[in-house]
């Protein structure tokens, strides 16, 4: 079984949240087939191998990544340490192959998100 069904129910359940108010997020088309000189380009352009499948900006501005993978997929080492870059950041990261596992990190999402809306800005004491 492919990852295609996994990333096409996050994709739907981030553009809820993102029609909430609650996020923005862009899929990262690494992975794609595409030639040698094509591939140059886009690392001399800032590409890296390993970044996460959605990257996110949560209301409040923290930024959030969701890996997918297809039942029983593992992660590379270019995406463990993407993760783990991250992650040292203050990130929240995401890996998920099934719908419970999205729901999960959608939850963090919400809960970030409401948190973000209570916050009022500091006085100005000047």
């Amino acid at each position: 079984m492919s990852e295609a069904p996994i990333h096409s129910y996050a994709k739907k359940r981030l553009q809820i949240l993102e029609a909430q108010g609650k996020c923005v997020f862009y899929h990262v088309p690494n992975g794609l087939p595409r030639s040698n000189k094509y591939a140059a380009m886009l690392k001399n352009m800032g590409a890296r191998n390993g970044v996460a499948d959605f990257c996110i900006v949560i209301k409040g501005g923290r930024a959030a990544f969701m890996e997918l993978k297809a039942p029983k997929g593992t992660q590379s080492n270019d995406q463990l340490r993407f993760q783990a870059e991250c992650e040292k950041l203050g990130a929240l990261y995401g890996v998920a192959s099934t719908p419970e596992e999205v729901e999960e990190l959608i939850r963090d999402i919400e809960r970030i998100s409401s948190e973000a809306g209570q916050v009022t800005p500091a006085e100005d004491t000047a």
